[in-house]
């Protein structure tokens, strides 16, 4: 159903315009109900007019402007990520990652693939031992850089090791050659730069 803007006309009786006003209120209440709370939407408390969600479409291409005179700030969505723009491009929050119970042995395997253009961190929580071990990352140019080593590693113990095939964006991890297979907490957060 359309929005009519032009109901009624002037010249119309209430009576012949009839359902096209009631169409054009079916028509609002619809669409405020889209991320609203709104005529008893079941949200509580319900507050007409406020946000219960956002629905953003991906752009195709970063927004450089405010657009209207008088607009200080516009959000944003990008590649899946969430921005403002207020003369700069500013990335709204990380991304994050977690898997409870990742099966590491001494053969690397796949754990993440991130975008390109970002930084972050992934630790890994070893649940036989409860070492934790995290490594800090950067992304750009379709390719992940890591540290040869974690972020203070337990004296005289690197665990877990990273790798990432040249080029790509996945990170793999692997076990030392001396440690027993075993799973391990992994979370990972990153952010779009």
């Amino acid at each position: 159903m359309a929005y009519l803007e032009n109901i009624p006309q002037p010249s119309d009786q209430i009576a012949s315009s009839q359902p096209e006003i009631l169409g054009n209120f079916q028509y609002i209440q619809s669409t405020m109900q889209v991320d609203h709370a709104w005529d008893g939407s079941g949200i509580s408390p319900s507050i007409d007019g406020t946000h219960q969600t956002l629905s953003m479409p991906n752009q195709a291409v970063d927004i450089t402007s405010l657009g209207a005179t008088g607009c200080a700030l516009i959000g944003y969505a990008l590649a899946g990520n969430l921005y403002t723009w207020n003369g700069a491009k500013n990335p709204v929050s990380g991304v994050s990652y977690f898997n409870a119970a990742q099966a590491l042995t001494t053969t690397a395997s796949l754990i993440i693939t991130v975008p390109s253009a970002c930084i972050g961190i992934i630790m890994f929580v070893l649940t036989a031992s409860g070492t934790i071990q995290y490594f800090p990352f950067l992304s750009a140019g379709g390719q992940v850089y890591l540290p040869s080593n974690p972020i203070s590693p337990p004296p005289g113990t690197v665990l877990v090791t990273l790798t990432t095939p040249l080029p790509s964006l996945n990170i793999n991890a692997k076990l030392s050659a001396s440690t027993a297979p075993q799973n391990a907490i992994v979370k990972s957060i990153y952010w779009p730069i």
